[in-house]
């Protein structure tokens, strides 16, 4: 009987170790939040790039944003309208897509109807 124990709690330790290391790796990737906002109909639609559960995610009024810790990149798309759209990304390793962000505020307004993509990647550095 104390031989049978001693495998189990063998083997639960070799688990719990084995758990421990998992859990410190995803929490080591960089997290990434894709938001927007804005009047009206209006969505992003993001073809998402992981090492598992790749696919599309859409935000839109009802669901306005999205974080990730496990993606690799992606590739957006946006309709927005007269009312405009307000699109933000935020996370420490990610290049800013957007043309003239400033610095720490990755942050794109479309104040027309209009549309156009945008592609998400970690950064360089």
């Amino acid at each position: 009987m104390s031989y049978k124990l001693l495998l189990l709690a063998t083997a639960l330790s070799a688990s719990a170790s084995a758990n421990a290391g998992i859990i410190e790796q995803a929490a080591s990737e960089p997290m990434v939040e894709i938001s927007a906002s804005g009047d009206g109909t209006w969505y992003v639609r993001c073809q998402v790039q992981r090492d598992i559960n790749s696919g599309l995610r859409e935000l839109n009024k009802d669901r306005p944003a999205y974080r990730d810790d496990h993606m690799r990149r992606a590739t957006c798309h946006y309709e927005s309208n007269k009312k405009g759209l307000t699109i933000k990304i935020v996370g420490a390793g990610w290049a800013c897509p957007f043309k003239g962000a400033a610095e720490g505020d990755c942050t794109f307004t479309d104040n027309k109807l209009g549309s156009g993509q945008f592609r998400i990647e970690r950064s360089a550095h």
